[in-house]
């Protein structure tokens, strides 16, 4: 692990404001971005993500989704398309 990632999953760990499940479903589709090599965004779909995060509600990923958005963490852009997925870019805060 580079001291980036370090840095990213402190400065989640240390952020009072968010849950467990807040915190797995961002720590899910961070790695989604690093099996793929990219740098601050990445295509997902709901179900890998849901899947990885140990996830079975839609309505509790979207509600986490929400306030990772609204916390600043991430933008969320979804295609509404079945195939191309949603479009997550990651605002890294680092304390």
């Amino acid at each position: 692990m580079n001291e980036k990632d370090k840095n990213i999953i402190s400065t989640l760990l240390n952020d009072d404001c968010l849950t467990s499940t807040q915190l797995t479903v961002y720590l899910a589709m961070y790695l989604i971005l690093l099996e793929r090599g990219f740098s601050d965004r990445v295509f997902i779909s709901r179900r890998e993500v849901m899947q990885l995060s140990r996830i079975n509600s839609f309505a509790t990923y979207h509600k986490n989704i929400q306030h990772l958005k609204r916390l600043g963490y991430i933008e969320y852009l979804p295609s509404y398309h079945p195939h191309k997925g949603t479009m997550i870019i990651f605002n890294f805060k680092i304390s």
